[in-house]
């Protein structure tokens, strides 16, 4: 288990007490009754005669679903129902098509000559570089769902709740965004007051082109067939962008990473103070349990929030650096390998 994610147990742990009862909440008190096992049960709450489970496989954040033409890949080949490597470029060949189905529920199809990856760092990121990608994310009902996410190298793209997605990306560096269903939210790496990232909500029959002049979304198709039709006239007319921030920009996404990482290390650390001494407090008996509960609870939103800006400005530095690579001008060094290990503890993963 990371630290991070022994803090957040922490944290876990006094939010469900300060929702349980007074009694419950009262951990400067000490006068906790443990509860009795139940029968047929040990004194630790289970039979010693039942050895304990092995944790299941944590199941791929991806596998694949439909596959037709030549798609590229390193490792072993791709193949029906079986997992989409993580962190590995997928490039789909001409005439083809791959289809995902993600693990959380959704479906997400990259479309004939594109180029795309599994990002490691979230629940369902993918990263496109190139070509065209149609998602669809049912409704979930009542079991909770991480957002989907599609990085480019302009935004991220996030469908929250339920919702249907086109995306081009474009080789200048824009990329045109037609919502079909639902609402998407755009994320360019900005942040509020507050540290979370500024999103700009868009909805279905809405569409947009990230990275150009354009200020308001102009209407999207209505069927999917014109919506690949418009998209291949994009595609046609796309010329070098006149803004230079989209393709030197990298330098500038790669600072603002920089500087969240480091201030959610200065937090972790900083929860990890907190946990160390409402522990000593509460053992003590000491009054200050109950303020520094409230300061784990404050802290573990202000984690939630530098996470989410974190994981936004991360996927920006990828989604850059693979259409450059693409392009064929791959940064020397690259520089998410540095970070990557960063990136994963900070984010719990």
């Amino acid at each position: 288990m990371t630290r991070a994610s022994r803090i957040a147990a922490a944290v876990l742990l006094v939010v469900g007490s300060l929702g349980c009862g007074d009694d419950a909440a009262d951990t400067g008190s000490g006068a906790r009754t443990a509860p009795e096992p139940e029968r047929g049960q040990g004194p630790e709450g289970h039979s010693p005669s039942v050895p304990a489970q092995e944790p299941r496989p944590e199941r791929p954040l991806a596998q694949v679903a439909r596959l037709t033409g030549p798609v590229a890949a390193e490792g072993p080949a791709l193949r029906l129902t079986g997992p989409v490597p993580v962190d590995v470029p997928l490039e789909v060949g001409p005439d083809a098509l791959l289809g995902l189905a993600l693990r959380d529920g959704g479906r997400v199809d990259l479309e004939a000559n594109s180029s795309a990856l599994l990002a490691g760092e979230g629940p369902a990121v993918v990263v496109l570089a190139r070509g065209n990608l149609h998602a669809v994310l049912p409704p979930a009902g009542n079991a909770a769902r991480p957002p989907f996410h599609v990085a480019l190298p302009s935004a991220t793209v996030e469908i929250g709740g339920s919702g249907e997605l086109w995306v081009t990306q474009l080789p200048s560096g824009r990329a045109w965004v037609a919502v079909l269903g639902g609402t998407v939210d755009i994320m360019v790496g900005d942040l509020d007051a507050e540290g979370r990232p500024v999103r700009r909500t868009f909805v279905a029959g809405q569409a947009y082109t990230l990275g150009g002049s354009q200020a308001e979304p102009a209407a999207a198709p209505g069927s999917l067939d014109e919506v690949r039709a418009q998209a291949a006239g994009i595609v046609r007319r796309d010329r070098p962008p006149r803004d230079a921030q989209i393709t030197a920009g990298l330098a500038d996404d790669v600072t603002a990473l920089d500087e969240t990482l480091e201030a959610l290390g200065g937090e972790l650390a900083r929860g990890s103070r907190l946990a160390d001494e409402h522990r000593s407090a509460v053992a003590a008996r000491s009054e200050r349990a109950r303020e520094l509960q409230r300061e784990l609870v404050g802290h573990s939103q202000q984690m939630f929030r530098m996470r989410q800006a974190a994981l936004v400005r991360w996927e920006r530095v990828l989604a850059r650096v693979r259409w450059l690579a693409v392009g064929g001008a791959a940064p020397d060094p690259d520089p998410t390998a540095a970070r990557r290990a960063r990136v994963r503890e900070l984010l719990g993963r």
